[in-house]
Parts: structure tokens; C-alpha cells; sequence
């Protein structure tokens, strides 16, 4: 090959690169304009989730609240977007939230159970929040998110009550009754058995039947 005709070339990619338009960067308002469709496609899937969801930022004040949540709160959710925990929920509502969320500010994920008056009656809601962290690792808000569990709650509240009953009911059998886990620890024993073994029944729930 004629080394003048691979010079060439060589000469002749290199004017084509140069000529090429340079790559540009999306324009702010493109990159706004992605942004806000992103987040509108957000809050859109946040607005058909069987959950609560909002967010605070550091002062307490409301800075979004989806479907479920504004449903549940009904008026009181009207306008809440810049109002503060106290001026939506109520002072008291507030008071007994204030420790988790100082914890949730303080950069700690938080769990808790709590009650809440929402337009259909009381409800107990299963809370996680989660602090927000900006690009210099600074807490600046708090995500929220809960899911109701008075149904749950309602259905362990009835057990229980029903365990209770039956533990009644036991005790007046003249017969030693005992109940065991799979591993054949004693779960409980009834009145009978407790006054056969005397002292020793303090002692008894929890252990393997075999060290008995």
C-alpha cells in the first residue's frame, strides 16, 4: 500500500472527527422536564398502593402525601402539603409521634405501631420511617410508610381472648392438662397440674418435657 494513500487516510478520519458535532449535554429544562416526569410516574404508582405513604422534611411540615393517605385522613388532609404534623394530625397525634420522629431525624429507620382516627373510625397502622439524606449526607427529611393492621391486631385480640376462655375452662377440669410446643417444652398447664406439682410449676413453661 502507498504509504502517502495511508497518510491520507489517516489525515481524512481525523478532519471527519473534528468536523463531527461535538456531543451536547440535555439542556436544564429537558433535564427539569425528565425529572418531573419521573416523579409525576412516581407518585402515580405511590397513588394506587394499599399503603401510606408521605414525606416530611426537617422541620415536620407535610411535603407529600398519596392517595391512600389523603383518603384516610379525609378533610384533615386537605391543603396539608406545608402545614406541620400538629396542624394536620393534631397536637396530641403529634406529642406521641415526636420521639420516633427525632430518632427518624437523628438518621435511625424507624418502626413502630401506632393509632390514628381516619374517616372510617380508629385504625392501627404498622409505620417505617426513613430518614432522607441529601448529597452531602445530611438528613433533610423523613420518608413515611405504613400499611393498616386493625384487622391483624383484631384477629390476635380474639385469639387470645379465646386462649383465655379455654385456659378458664381448663382449670376447672379436675385433670392434669398441659399444652406443648413441637419441641415438647411446656406452653401452659392447667390449675390442676399446677397444684399436683406445686412449687415446681413457677418452673415449668418454657422447659423440654424430658428435663422435667
Amino acid at each position: 500500500m502507498n504509504p502517502n494513500g495511508v497518510d491520507a487516510a489517516v489525515a481524512d478520519s481525523n478532519a471527519a472527527r473534528a468536523c463531527a458535532p461535538a456531543p451536547t449535554r440535555p439542556s436544564q429544562d429537558v433535564v427539569a422536564a425528565d425529572r418531573e416526569f419521573r416523579e409525576r410516574e412516581l407518585r402515580n404508582v405511590n397513588d394506587h398502593l394499599p399503603a401510606l405513604i408521605g414525606q416530611f422534611d426537617a422541620a415536620i411540615h407535610f411535603r407529600y402525601l398519596n392517595a391512600y393517605y389523603r383518603r384516610l385522613l379525609g378533610d384533615a388532609a386537605k391543603d396539608a402539603v406545608g402545614k406541620t404534623v400538629a396542624e394536620v394530625l393534631g397536637d396530641e397525634i403529634y406529642r406521641k409521634r415526636r420521639p420516633y420522629l427525632d430518632r427518624a431525624l437523628a438518621g435511625e429507620i424507624v418502626r413502630f405501631e401506632a393509632e390514628l382516627s381516619s374517616i372510617s373510625g380508629p385504625c392501627i397502622l404498622s409505620h417505617v420511617y426513613t430518614p432522607e439524606v441529601d448529597e452531602q449526607g445530611k438528613v433533610c427529611g423523613i420518608y413515611v410508610f405504613a400499611i393498616d393492621v386493625t384487622e391483624q391486631r383484631e384477629a390476635q385480640r380474639r385469639l387470645a381472648l379465646s386462649q383465655a376462655e379455654l385456659h378458664l375452662v381448663n382449670d376447672s377440669v379436675p385433670a392434669l392438662i398441659a399444652h406443648y410446643d413441637r419441641e415438647c417444652r411446656y406452653l401452659y398447664i392447667n390449675r390442676t397440674y399446677r397444684e399436683a406439682v406445686g412449687d415446681a410449676a413457677g418452673n415449668l413453661i418454657g422447659r423440654p418435657l424430658r428435663e422435667v
